[in-house]
């Protein structure tokens, strides 16, 4: 589970009894170098830790990023749709 969703998850019951509430998502335009039309690619990410000799040849920093920022636009979008009504 990542972060934003924990966070959101253990806040919904308190922005529900509060509105109007929001969530705020922080992206970027970097979201336009994550593997399209493919989207997200857990395969492709970055084991914690890893050392630079031992990356994989395809592996490449900035799309990987890229595909962090799509993965918070997908969670913001999922989450309101979900917190509609």
């Amino acid at each position: 589970m990542t972060i934003p969703l924990l966070v959101a998850k253990l806040l919904t019951r308190s922005l529900k009894a509060d509105p109007p509430s929001r969530v705020v998502s922080v992206t970027s335009v970097s979201n336009g170098e994550a593997y399209h039309p493919e989207g997200i690619r857990p395969e492709t990410w970055k084991v914690v830790g890893a050392e630079e000799e031992n990356l994989p040849p395809w592996y490449e920093d900035g799309t990987s990023y890229g595909q962090s920022k799509l993965a918070n636009i997908l969670f913001a979008k999922e989450y309101a749709r979900k917190m509609e009504g």
